[in-house]
């Protein structure tokens, strides 16, 4: 929500994810304008795709990632080349099968992981 806040202020569009519609609908509410978008990570597990549609193929320029090993692939695929994914929390367990996988899109798309 914090995040949410700072980028509003910043005059910057949002994509938001949750696994909860109910959550998305009551940030819509809360912050109605510029309309707020949303992807639901549950229903849709290539989520990342989504995001990148909404972005026209371009990715987002700053991710805000709190999921950890099961989502930080994802949260990079769907960042422009260039843009910064700032890992804030770790929720899910540490998963080292998905290391190659992240160090290849990490060099690919040149994300900055901090």
């Amino acid at each position: 929500m914090f995040a949410l806040k700072l980028a509003r202020a910043a005059g910057l569009k949002v994509i938001m994810t949750s696994s909860s519609d109910a959550k998305l609908q009551k940030m819509k509410e809360q912050f109605p304008t510029p309309p707020l978008l949303t992807v639901n990570y549950s229903k849709n597990p290539e989520w990342h795709e989504e995001v990148l549609k909404l972005t026209e193929g371009a990715g987002v320029d700053i991710v805000v990632e709190v999921g950890g090993s099961s989502t930080l692939v994802k949260s990079m695929k769907c960042t422009r080349r260039g843009g910064i994914v700032s890992q804030v929390g770790y929720l899910s367990k540490q998963n080292t099968s998905e290391f190659a996988e992240l160090l290849s899109v990490l060099i690919d798309r040149r994300v900055i992981l901090r």
